[in-house]
């Protein structure tokens, strides 16, 4: 063996060494998924609350060390995509609470608002020393300790971007749905909730939209009223120049954004609560952002085991990752096409997608009246919350939950065959899900 093969062998081995080396210091366990997000937290030593952090970071077991906490709560208090100084505290009952509000300012907490049935409290933190010290003193109370991530509508896609290539859907809705017959009595005896920045009022709506305060007002400033509105009409705008897909149904708006136009964790769990107990039977949420905690999944739970149906748009980021709430198991995740069926380029994707929608350049209603092209994921959660509620006015017996199956069931299939990342399970063809037991229909139904 000469020389210079030798030294080859050499580097070689020395390079396998190097690798098993490396392999046996890092964890057992790789924290990221291929996406770049944490799938699922790590388990915390039994009786030991976390701190629940978005999925792209680590979840961190609580230190008893007070200045340990101190310095973690800080950073994770004001990170970006959180509600500054903000944190959500979730306890292990009632009792627990009520020790907690006893204490509160002492720990150098104000309470912001509260979650009686999750037994949660949305909190502001002036003194983290104190707070350290009252999680260090008083661990067995809590569950976790959440940041609350901010929950934003989707940002509208660039028309640079799209324009080039989409079909419009304008004022063909009806018809990029498959839908030829009168829908004027579609949705009646249903509610649909829009947990947005609030619906305004418009002759689209007429007696049938009711406003509810769950303590963030009824209409938020700016551009949050005509998101919201845009949203609402889509589900069941009743006029003939917005016509939505479920003119009959009756609409429950509630506002869960603040002043800055987001909303966040908290407050959509609170909507959804509200939704629930307040009688509706579908659920719209054309909010999302990257990041979860235990009170949002818990909300969801409580809409499904009513058999509510939650809608929620899949994200505007050409991400290949649903934004959350679309992204929980339950949760109807809509994505966006264009007018003739294709894939929207800024609509997000992934495995969980359980739909697609008409999603770009559709006729809506804007603020003060207006009548205007909306695009985005944010537009087609609607489009499938007022079939769920189109289906439900004619169908006797079935619910929610039910009625969003049927529509994956009868839905066109799309892209490669059967469900993929893209487009879910298909794009949405209510026409078909309408008359899935007419026996003349020429398309047999989707595995």
């Amino acid at each position: 063996m000469t020389s210079r093969l030798l030294a080859r062998l050499s580097v070689f081995i020395a390079g396998l060494l190097l690798v098993w080396c490396i392999t046996r210091l890092l964890p057992k366990t790789c924290p990221l998924s291929p996406e770049g997000t944490r799938t699922t937290a790590p388990a915390a030593p039994s009786g030991v609350p976390t701190l629940d952090l978005p999925p792209a970071e680590e979840t961190i077991s609580l230190s008893p060390a007070p200045s340990e906490l101190e310095d973690l709560l800080k950073r994770k208090f004001n990170r970006r995509h959180v509600r500054s100084n903000e944190g959500i505290l979730t306890f292990q009952d009632a009792a627990a609470l009520d020790r907690f509000l006893a204490r509160a300012r002492d720990a150098g907490i104000a309470v912001i608002d509260r979650l009686d049935a999750l037994h949660a409290v949305r909190i502001r933190v002036s003194d983290y020393d104190a707070f350290a010290r009252e999680l260090s003193s008083s661990t067995r109370d809590y569950v976790a300790i959440t940041s609350n991530a901010i929950l934003a509508t989707p940002t509208p896609p660039r028309e640079d971007r799209v324009a080039r290539d989409a079909v419009p859907v304008g004022g063909s809705l009806l018809a990029s749905l498959g839908v030829r017959s009168d829908n004027s009595a579609w949705g009646r005896g249903v509610t649909i909730a829009v947990l947005d920045g609030g619906v305004l009022n418009d002759t689209a709506f007429g007696a049938r939209l009711r406003q509810l305060d769950i303590g963030y007002g009824l209409i938020g400033g700016g551009t949050d009223g005509s998101h919201a509105t845009s949203v609402a009409a889509l589900a069941a705008g009743g006029s003939s120049d917005a016509t939505g897909v479920a003119p009959s149904s009756s609409l429950l708006s509630i506002r869960v954004t603040g002043t800055d136009g987001a909303s966040d964790i908290f407050s959509v769990a609170r909507g959804i609560y509200a939704a629930v107990d307040a009688g509706a039977s579908v659920i719209n949420v054309s909010l999302g952002g990257y990041a979860t905690s235990v009170v949002l999944s818990e909300a969801v739970d409580y809409a499904l085991a009513a058999n509510v149906a939650v809608v929620a748009s899949a994200g505007n980021d050409q991400a290949a990752h649903l934004v959350w709430p679309a992204a929980y198991t339950g949760v109807v995740s809509v994505g966006a096409v264009d007018g003739i069926g294709r894939q929207a380029i800024f609509s997000n994707s992934g495995p969980s997608l359980q739909l697609t929608a008409p999603g770009y350049a559709i006729r809506t209603v804007g603020a003060g009246g207006s009548r205007v092209l909306f695009s985005g994921t944010s537009a087609s959660a609607p489009v499938v919350a007022g079939s769920i509620a189109a289906l439900l006015s004619l169908t006797p017996g079935l619910n929610a939950l039910q009625a969003a199956d049927l529509l994956a069931t009868y839905s066109t299939d799309a892209g490669p065959a059967g469900p993929d990342p893209d487009y879910g399970r298909g794009t949405l063809n209510l026409d078909r899900a309408l008359n899935r037991g007419n026996a003349s229909g020429s398309i047999a139904k989707k595995p």
